[in-house]
């Protein structure tokens, strides 16, 4: 969604926030829930990760190339091919909001168990912060896979063949993103502080990821 930069409010977005199908499909789904409730009272709780990251503790992950590790996936790409540098276009001040998959069924658990309410709409933000930047992940990611990592516009094919693949995550991964979790945080009434992952932390979940390789 278009909101790099400035801080997403837990609220229905009215106007149209989108970059791609798949935000395109959640944001109408919003929409259509919301619709239901107005006309039907329907009772609805939207919850929403930022980019979800591997468990906190053990940095497990599903392997699919989602989110930011989508970046090391070019890496890894780059390595498997032969090459031995790489150029990406990523801006050195874009800082993805990264929730560890733990923390993001704590506090799904804790909506569904505490107290519900019978009617209304609510949306909550699961958020933990954005302490690195995309660059800081893909150099470290590099660094571990023996691949060197710089930055600007393609240059080689294989710098292209990255960006073909990376290129539809370019607008999250070169932009700061900033969620409002006070709704969530007001709702459980309880300790929920996010656990914003240390450099130890992202260390740990980028060897996790390229442990295979």
């Amino acid at each position: 969604m278009r909101y790099g930069g400035r801080t997403v409010l837990e609220e229905l977005h009215t106007t149209y926030p989108c970059i791609n199908a798949y935000q395109t499909s959640k944001w109408c789904a919003e929409h259509a829930l919301n619709h239901l409730h107005q006309s039907h009272g329907l009772p609805v709780t939207i919850f929403r990760p930022t980019m979800i990251v591997g468990h906190s503790k053990t940095a497990w992950t599903r392997k699919n190339g989602l989110g930011i590790y989508r970046f090391v996936d070019a890496i890894v790409m780059i390595k498997r091919l032969g090459g031995s540098a790489i150029r990406m276009n990523l801006s050195a001040t874009g800082r993805p909001d990264m929730v560890p998959i733990d923390q993001v069924i704590e506090e799904a658990y804790g909506l569904l168990s505490d107290r519900r309410a019978e009617s209304g709409f609510e949306i909550f933000h699961a958020a933990a912060g954005c302490p690195f930047t995309t660059q800081q992940l893909t150099t470290m990611g590099g660094q571990i896979l023996g691949v060197n990592v710089t930055y600007g516009p393609p240059e080689t094919d294989l710098d292209r063949e990255a960006h073909n693949l990376t290129k539809w995550l370019l607008p999250f991964g070169s932009e700061t993103w900033q969620f409002d979790r006070s709704q969530l945080e007001k709702t459980l009434a309880r300790n929920v502080a996010p656990i914003t992952p240390s450099a130890e932390d992202l260390l740990k979940l980028v060897r996790w990821y390229c442990a295979s390789e």
